[in-house]
């Protein structure tokens, strides 16, 4: 028995991973096993695995064929063809030709314009005032251009005298002031042109002054000889039917005698 057992074992030199399909003793459970695990491997690669095979390649040697044509009429005929059929076709480059230098020379020299020279006409110098000597500048003597100031026309000053005008400064508009004003025949000195003068006027209905008043102070005679003219003044009445008390400035303008009056 033991001699039959090793008989049907594996033998020493037999790899590890080989089963022995027969002389196994181990029963049938273990050979359906083992056809089954063999069975699904061989339909996995059935399935997935694809091998591609195709026609193989000839093998094209290197190699060149040279075709030697002779300087005649049928060589020159075949360099013609081949020039013409293949991938480079010859053309006609007139650089080649000989007698391309002379012709573009002829065409250049036809082509080309030649303006005529400019010669200037000559004329002939005035004799009646001949150049005079020209006198020599003293050696280290700067000189200068003589230069002649242009003649200015000077008007003379026109005559003319300060004259009272009105600046509105609270509660009426420009457009409001009296545009006809009293000729002031007092005497004007640089005392009263110096300054602006205020006033505070109350008006009557008709537009006439009734009360003013200096903001500069009743003191000062310039004051008294401008009250007396404001007094004079008539407003729009109904500039004064709105507005009972004004103010207003009084300042002095130069006004030529014999210009436009410009109150």
């Amino acid at each position: 028995m033991a001699q039959s057992g090793i008989k049907r074992g594996r033998n020493a030199t037999d790899p590890q991973w080989i089963f022995r399909w027969r002389g196994n003793d181990g029963g049938t459970l273990p050979r359906l096993f083992s056809f089954l695990i063999v069975a699904a491997g061989f339909v996995f690669l059935l399935t997935f695995v694809r091998v591609r095979t195709g026609a193989p390649q000839p093998w094209i040697g290197q190699k060149a064929s040279i075709i030697h044509l002779r300087n005649d009429a049928d060589g020159r005929a075949w360099a013609v063809r081949a020039e013409e059929g293949g991938p480079f076709p010859s053309h006609f480059d007139p650089s080649d030709w000989a007698g391309y230098a002379a012709l573009k020379h002829q065409v250049i020299e036809a082509t080309r314009i030649s303006p005529p020279a400019y010669v200037p006409p000559l004329r002939e110098l005035p004799s009646e005032k001949p150049v005079g000597p020209l006198a020599l500048a003293p050696g280290g003597v700067a000189v200068f251009p003589h230069r002649s100031s242009p003649e200015i026309d000077v008007q003379p000053p026109r005559p003319s005298r300060p004259v009272p005008v009105l600046y509105p400064l609270s509660k009426i508009p420009i457009e409001a002031l009296p545009s006809d004003l009293p000729v002031f025949d007092a005497a004007i000195d640089r005392e009263i042109t110096a300054k602006t003068w205020r006033f505070l006027l109350r008006l009557r209905p008709d537009g006439g002054i009734a009360d003013c008043v200096s903001l500069a102070g009743a003191a000062n005679p310039a004051s008294l000889l401008l009250e007396d003219w404001l007094r004079k003044i008539r407003f729009d009445p109904a500039l004064a039917a709105k507005n009972r008390w004004i103010s207003i400035a009084v300042g002095f303008i130069n006004q030529s005698e014999n210009g436009p009056d410009d109150r």
